[in-house]
């Protein structure tokens, strides 16, 4: 389904109906606002560079912020833009928690999925902002080939992080395997190429943190 320069595919609606089948606390109510912020943030950057979006794809994947190969961002145009989501969740994360008091608890759990949507977007791994993020900074010493494989590298370690903290856990909770599918989700993303804005791609949001925001 297209709607002017948005495509939205039928995975993503897959997703969000087994999602909203297994959200028994509301919190995908909370999950949009706070994830448009973190996407808002980089279409500003975008748009005060002077960079044109040709589409926003929703799919199964995540998000994709899709740019013409020409003109091209410049390596520091292009970091600011990929920080910005993070910075404009964190930042949205603080102003929800001090808004909280007035205007209901529900900004709590906002306050909260910002946070983390933020934290786990500058993980240095592939498809996220952190990986890009540490991509663009190489990039500027090294050449792009040996980027990519120490990207790979910071893939594979926060996956087996993410692994280990999500078996600790499964045996203390029993019944949470949220940061298990995101180290499954990360070691997926080794199989695919690294983009950044420059570069015309972005993914911003992902499978796994979504698993993270319903089942946590």
């Amino acid at each position: 389904m297209t709607i002017g320069r948005v495509t939205i595919r039928g995975g993503f609606l897959l997703l969000m109906a087994v999602l909203f089948y297994f959200d028994t606390a509301g919190v995908l109510f909370w999950f949009v606002p706070a994830a448009a912020l973190h996407e808002a943030g980089h279409l500003l950057a975008l748009r005060l560079f002077g960079a044109r979006v040709q589409t926003v794809e929703f799919s199964l994947r995540g998000v994709d912020i899709c740019l013409p190969d020409w003109p091209a961002l410049s390596y520091g145009r292009d970091f600011a833009a990929t920080l910005a989501g993070p910075l404009f969740s964190l930042s949205g994360a603080a102003l929800a928690a001090k808004l909280a008091d007035c205007f209901g608890a529900g900004l709590y759990v906002m306050a909260g999925i910002a946070f983390t949507q933020g934290l786990f977007n500058l993980l240095p791994a592939r498809t996220l902002d952190g990986g890009r993020l540490l991509r663009l900074a190489l990039s500027r010493f090294l050449n792009e080939r040996l980027a990519d494989r120490m990207l790979g590298i910071t893939t594979v370690v926060s996956a087996v992080l993410l692994a280990a903290a999500g078996l600790w856990l499964y045996v203390l909770s029993r019944q949470n395997f949220t940061l298990g599918l995101s180290a499954v989700y990360l070691a997926l993303t080794m199989f695919s190429q690294g983009r950044s804005f420059r570069q015309g791609r972005s993914r911003s949001l992902s499978f796994a943190f979504l698993c993270l925001c319903v089942f946590l």
